[in-house]
């Protein structure tokens, strides 16, 4: 009975601490519009005017010991050339959706890569 306790207790212990490590280490990510800034958990980082593109990258996963698959990263340069990746997925119509959604919502144009194709900055809005 007293093995019995004593794993309730330590399950319920592990699942608490789990919930606040993974709480803790998920990152609020906003287009602010009325600010007209990219925020993460409340810090301005990028004006939304500097967003010079979006991005998909698409690339393959191993799998480890589950079966390979192709995962997608959604994400944007400013105008610093800094890399802002806003979500992973694996679905590419959702990706592709939430992609053409806030691109137009921005007006900033988008590209699809592959995890092999070389980014070149698109000269309508290249800085």
């Amino acid at each position: 009975m007293g093995f019995i306790i004593t794993l309730v207790v330590y399950s319920l212990f592990s699942y608490i601490v789990v919930f606040i490590v993974f709480r803790k280490s998920r990152i609020k990510k906003e287009f602010d519009f009325n600010s007209g800034y990219y925020k993460e958990d409340g810090k301005e980082l990028v004006r939304i005017e500097d967003i010079s593109q979006f991005l998909v990258i698409s690339h393959y996963c191993s799998g480890g010991s589950s079966y390979p698959y192709t995962a997608f990263q959604f994400g944007f340069y400013s105008k610093q050339s800094k890399m802002y990746v806003l979500m992973d997925h694996s679905s590419y119509s959702s990706i592709k959706r939430d992609v053409q959604m806030i691109s137009e919502r921005l007006n900033v144009p988008y590209e699809i890569l592959n995890e092999h194709d070389k980014y070149k900055p698109n000269p309508i809005r290249a800085f």
